[in-house]
C-alpha cells in the first residue's frame, strides 16, 4: 500500500525537476508587444490606451474556471 501513495509523489517531483531552468514569460522589464482585446465591458482596448505617464503594469492569471 505505501508503494502505491509513492508513485504520485514521484511523478509529481520528476515534473517539478523538469520544470526547473526553463524561463516563461518575459523577463523583467522586458518590452511588450503591442495588442488589442476586449475588456469586460467589450470596449476594445490596446496597450497605448491603458498605459499612464509611467507606464503600466500587466497582470496575466489563470483563473480555476478555464
Amino acid at each position: 500500500m505505501a508503494a502505491i501513495n509513492r508513485v504520485p509523489v514521484l511523478v509529481f517531483l520528476l515534473v517539478c525537476c523538469s520544470l526547473l531552468g526553463r524561463d516563461y514569460g518575459p523577463a523583467v522589464g522586458a518590452k511588450m508587444a503591442g495588442f488589442e482585446l476586449q475588456d469586460q465591458d467589450g470596449k476594445l482596448r490596446n496597450l497605448g490606451s491603458l498605459a499612464g505617464p509611467k507606464g503600466v503594469v500587466i497582470l496575466f492569471y489563470r483563473s480555476a474556471d478555464w
